[in-house]
């Protein structure tokens, strides 16, 4: 249970106010781990929006242009939780600005060896396995049944998507996107800000600012 609530103690009954950056998708889908395993572990729980976005009225939510009111109003805590790697790092120097500490949420279900090392502002979902000695730095999201490998290094504010295999000492970037059900090959580095497509198998190093993808669909007509 520490583990999952990072540096925060429940039994020192300071409880905070939990902020989801973002009310679409995987906001959805952190809600409802806190909702299912972690409904004691927050006071409120409330999704920060867009300005010219719009949420279900069933959610506690908050605009952009809301914020900086609301937590100098109440003691708060924050995880990021859409993809775009340019918002996630904007609003992780914001919130830090405002003295806001990241959280991580991370599913019960999930493995993690209790050599590794996990940073804060992680989102770990349900199914995913995060081997021996492999360390998770901050703000990343490691989705449904994804495997980070022995000895792997993933830096801040990367995405790995639900099914991707990151095999052991594999080296990975600040703000890398690894597609759903792609295969990082043994021992390879990726660089920063790369893009790794859905069902593509990395077998060498890939340098900065990079977009990989083996995909190649072939169409025939059927003959019948």
């Amino acid at each position: 249970f520490m583990l999952i609530m990072g540096q925060y103690k429940i039994e020192n009954n300071m409880k905070n106010n939990l902020l989801i950056i973002g009310g679409k998708s995987t906001a959805l889908e952190i809600y409802d781990v806190i909702n299912s395993h972690l409904k004691e572990a927050y006071l409120d729980i409330v999704f920060v929006i867009g300005d010219n976005e719009s949420m279900n009225d069933s959610y506690n939510f908050i605009t952009d242009s809301e914020l900086e009111d609301y937590v100098n109003k109440y003691k708060c805590c924050y995880i990021i939780s859409f993809a775009n790697h340019k918002l996630r790092v904007k609003f992780a120097n914001l919130m830090n600005t405002y003295g806001i500490k990241p959280i991580n949420i991370i599913h019960p279900s999930s493995i993690i060896s209790s050599s590794a090392n996990i940073g804060v502002g992680n989102y770990i979902a349900a199914g995913s396995i995060i081997s021996y000695n492999a360390v998770i730095n901050n703000h990343c999201m490691i989705n449904f049944n994804a495997t980070v490998g022995h000895d792997s290094y993933i830096k801040d504010h990367c995405i790995i998507n639900p099914g991707a295999r990151i095999s052991g000492n594999v080296n990975i970037g600040e703000r890398v996107l690894i597609g759903t059900n792609s295969i990082i090959f043994q021992g390879k580095n990726i660089g920063n800000d790369c893009l790794i497509d859905a069902l593509t198998y990395i077998d060498r190093d890939i340098d900065d600012r990079m977009i990989c993808s083996s995909r190649q669909l072939k169409i025939f007509k059927r003959v019948l």
